[in-house]
């Protein structure tokens, strides 16, 4: 997978590979970024693509905004609210849902729609009436069958993976560390431990939800911020006294630099990968200057003396790191001025926490992807990006996990399977009777019409 950006920055240039860059999130680098990208982005220009997790944010947003609204707040608070949802979660059910509209509405109203006259329209309600009538039989047959079966294996998936054998954890839950799930390992008579004490192999909480990572508030470039975030991320300072001025040279209300006091872990850059289409905004990913992986940064800032940004081991923060050649300190400057800033103050969405880091796909297209990391560790999200990562997400865990979800469903889905056949031959069977003795309607009887014989007269000819 190639990296660049959309803006040159100057000083650091030179040298720097073409396929990687750092984004300034000015409008007028957004600009020179679009037209410095012309050829490129030409090639997607007839096409267009609409994204599932584009849509779930638009989604997730306006559910975000009317959850503001007391009316929705006490809606999304209420009993009701958690029985849809859980309703929801039952796919054959919802589906049987769907099923029933299109057979109760669509259909009887797209027959009626028909023209017809005398007996064929008789044959018009009767065939609404049956389809009404099947509609309702296989809503009611799905929930009879399926949401309580679908429960009990819900239940056995969420309280029987402390009883599995370690075969069976190793195989679904490759992640695991299956000696931390004992007691006394050597002693495997005293039992096994309550799940919560459970630990996977980086030495974290066992999660089974491998799926369940840690995100950050979506950044933004740092002069899109309002003073009560600064003033949340641990300084105040007076927008307009510094308007116009670069990063490194802001103030705060004591006279100290405000990029030397702000935490490491909440200042991010912002990459942009080669050769994808769509717009910019929608290719940018960003990496918290705590957590870039030191490799992935060296490759993407190669001017940077990597020998300064760590410690013994520790990462320093930013305004320490120094660059390479003549003009280090305006390399610095122009690096810091490219900053971004992540707080739920300003950003409701959320991405996930990349460094860098790289997996391959071992199925489907075998794409290169940022690896991801577990949220298994207690920390709060409106203090700001994480002070720590959870476990990686390596693809080995997802294809795991796939295998598992696999599994599940088909287990989910295997009584529908094998009461579907009964239910529709019971419903065609029933339904006539039904359909007779409850609600007095009596399928047309479809007897040919007699015709009456035809008489030839012979004609005398004179």
């Amino acid at each position: 997978m190639k990296i660049h950006t959309t803006q040159n920055l100057g000083l650091l240039s030179t040298s720097q590979p073409t396929n990687v860059m750092l984004i300034k999130d000015s409008k007028k680098d957004f600009l020179e970024s679009i037209q410095s990208d012309k050829m490129r982005m030409s090639n997607y220009a007839d096409s267009v693509t609409f994204k599932a997790g584009n849509k779930s944010e638009i989604v997730k947003k306006f559910i975000e905004k009317a959850a503001g609204k007391e009316f929705m707040r006490r809606i999304m608070d209420s009993g009701f609210f958690d029985t849809l949802l859980d309703t929801m979660s039952h796919e054959t059910f919802i589906q049987a849902a769907i099923s029933f509209l299109i057979c109760a509405f669509l259909r009887p109203a797209t027959i009626m729609a028909l023209p017809a006259k005398g007996k064929s329209k008789d044959d018009n309600v009767y065939a609404a009436s049956h389809s009404m009538a099947s509609g309702a039989v296989g809503l009611v047959a799905s929930a009879l069958i399926s949401i309580p079966f679908t429960k009990g294996v819900k239940y056995a998936q969420k309280n029987l993976v402390k009883n599995l054998s370690e075969e069976a954890l190793k195989r679904r839950y490759n992640w695991i560390n299956l000696d931390s799930i004992w007691v006394d390992v050597k002693n495997k008579a005293l039992g096994r431990k309550d799940m919560n004490l459970w630990l996977d192999k980086y030495g974290n909480k066992f999660s089974t939800d491998v799926k369940n990572v840690m995100k950050m508030a979506k950044p933004k470039y740092y002069t899109e911020l309002s003073e009560g975030t600064y003033e949340s991320l641990g300084v105040k300072l007076n927008l307009k006294a510094n308007e116009g001025k670069p990063f490194y040279e802001w103030i705060d209300e004591t006279g100290e630099k405000v990029v030397e006091k702000l935490k490491t872990k909440d200042m991010c850059i912002a990459i942009r990968e080669e050769g994808m289409p769509g717009t910019i905004a929608e290719n940018t990913n960003f990496f918290s200057l705590l957590h870039i992986d030191k490799d992935f940064l060296a490759r993407t800032l190669p001017e940077l003396d990597m020998a300064t940004v760590e410690l013994n081991g520790v990462r320093q923060h930013p305004s320490k790191w120094r660059f390479k050649g003549e003009k280090a300190d305006d390399a610095l400057k122009e690096f810091l001025d490219s900053i971004h800033l992540s707080s739920y103050r300003e950003s409701t969405g959320s991405i996930p926490i990349y460094t860098g880091v790289q997996r391959t796909e071992t199925l489907g297209k075998k794409e290169v992807k940022y690896m991801s990391y577990q949220s298994n560790w207690d920390f709060d999200p409106t203090r700001g990006v994480p002070e720590k990562l959870g476990s990686p997400v390596e693809q080995k865990a997802l294809d795991a996990d796939k295998a598992t979800d696999i599994m599940d469903k088909f287990a989910i889905w295997l009584p529908d399977i094998l009461t579907r056949p009964f239910v529709a031959t019971t419903t065609i069977a029933l339904l006539p009777v039904i359909l007779k003795n409850i609600f007095h309607m009596e399928k047309p009887s479809k007897k040919p019409v007699q015709q009456e014989p035809v008489q030839l007269v012979r004609k005398e000819v004179a």
